[in-house]
């Protein structure tokens, strides 16, 4: 568990700064990439959101839209798009089927990469 809480307070760390800057809305959109299923996916998001929490971030401040591709790769570079098409501030992108996706989607959007497989 204390891993988990670390992962999140780490993310946010890496993301809010990247919000910060030039934000002209109200309300940070987060594109949030999971290549796997949406009941596995929705705990890593779960935490993610503790870890923006944590770091002073409320639900009103933070909207997240997330994707997840059920383990088909093929829906990653799909769902990139369809994120990237909400114009996102930041793209969080969850193992690398779904780095390489968002990385050949968006040359502009800022993308954080996590691997949690190695």
């Amino acid at each position: 568990m204390k891993r988990r809480h670390f992962v999140a307070g780490l993310s946010a760390a890496v993301v809010l700064p990247a919000l910060a800057r030039g934000q002209s809305r109200n309300t940070l959109l987060i594109g949030f990439l999971f290549p796997g299923p949406a009941a596995f996916g929705a705990n890593r998001l779960v935490n993610f959101r503790e870890g923006l929490r944590y770091s002073g971030w409320n639900d009103e401040q933070v909207e997240i839209a997330a994707r997840f591709a059920e383990n088909e790769a093929a829906k990653n570079g799909p769902l990139a798009e369809e994120l990237l098409q909400l114009k996102p501030d930041v793209l969080v992108a969850i193992a690398a089927v779904a780095v390489d996706a968002a990385r050949a989607a968006t040359k502009t959007t800022p993308i954080i990469a996590f691997d949690l497989e190695t």
